[in-house]
């Protein structure tokens, strides 16, 4: 078997929201009209989705498909590259005959990370002996399902938030602007702020 690091990644579902209300949102930009209220929520899941991708992390809960090449091994976990693990749902595979087959949870255990700025969880095997057929024409024969993500929007950190906040209030001000390529002067400020709760890319 090789050990593969970098799953296939593909989105489920997710908890509805940005972490970030359009009251909330209002309230921040001094706004107390409704004319703008599109264009605000707007802003709102730009912030979330940039900040996500710096962080490379959820920041509500969300559910994704794991694809690997093989099970995990004894000196090789199966690293969730989206953070922070909450739980895995199941660990499917296709068999030899392309069915797919649940692996007992028995045969494997879960490693979340506590903590606001915690790193990746993984899954690592609790039995290396016994590892089901695969089908050999599947190049990601092994799904694993995962829930990622801080949770509620109550349980984002604070200062995740406050650089979502700068970031809605430049956008807000400087239109013309977009949020990818952007030399707002807060920017510097936001990668700050942000630098604590960041992920290094997978090799």
């Amino acid at each position: 078997m090789s050990w593969n690091r970098q799953p296939l990644q593909s989105f489920v579902s997710r908890t509805s929201g940005d972490g970030i209300t359009l009251a909330e949102a209002k309230l921040f930009l001094r706004v107390d009209h409704s004319t703008e209220n599109d264009l605000i929520e707007a802003l709102i899941t730009a912030s979330r989705i940039w900040v996500e991708r710096y962080l490379r992390r959820s920041l509500l809960t969300e559910t994704y498909d794991f694809k690997f090449r093989d099970f995990p091994q004894v000196y090789f976990p199966l690293i969730l590259r989206q953070a922070p693990l909450q739980s895995v749902t199941s660990i499917t595979y296709l068999d030899q005959d392309g069915a797919s087959q649940t692996w007992a949870s028995s045969n494997y255990a879960v490693r979340t990370l506590a903590g606001v700025t915690a790193g990746r969880g993984y899954v690592e095997t609790t039995n290396s002996t016994e590892y089901p057929a695969t089908l050999s024409e599947a190049s990601h024969p092994v799904t694993v399902r995962a829930v990622c993500g801080y949770g509620a929007a109550s349980d984002i950190p604070k200062g995740i938030l406050s650089a979502m906040y700068l970031l809605i209030g430049d956008l807000y001000s400087q239109r013309q602007e977009t949020i990818s390529g952007s030399t707002s002067r807060i920017e510097t400020t936001v990668r700050h702020r942000l630098s604590p709760y960041r992920l290094s890319e997978v090799a």
